[in-house]
């Protein structure tokens, strides 16, 4: 996990994004679903139990972590050209 880096607020036309600060933390999601939550603190610990890996925002993997690991990338655009998780905008 990257460390968390306040930033100042900026001021906006409208707003583009839900703010992050009031969302419901993802291990609360996973307890209600009946799945695991497993904190870690590096991608090196992501084991190979699951079929299929579904990357929805993360920085770059290690060569390590996905190593026999069927992984799709569920980016919103075409990278390199777009990049980052707000790529429709």
């Amino acid at each position: 996990m990257l460390p968390f880096s306040p930033r100042k607020p900026r001021k906006t036309l409208m707003q583009h994004r839900p703010d992050q600060f009031m969302a419901i933390h993802p291990q609360i999601i996973a307890e209600k679903r009946k799945n695991p939550y497993i904190y870690i603190n590096d991608d090196t610990q992501i084991d190979n139990s699951c079929d299929i890996y579904l990357i929805l925002g993360a920085g770059i993997l290690s060569a390590e972590c996905i190593a026999g690991k069927k992984i799709v990338n569920c980016h919103p655009g075409i990278i390199p050209a777009v990049r980052g998780l707000d790529a429709f905008k």
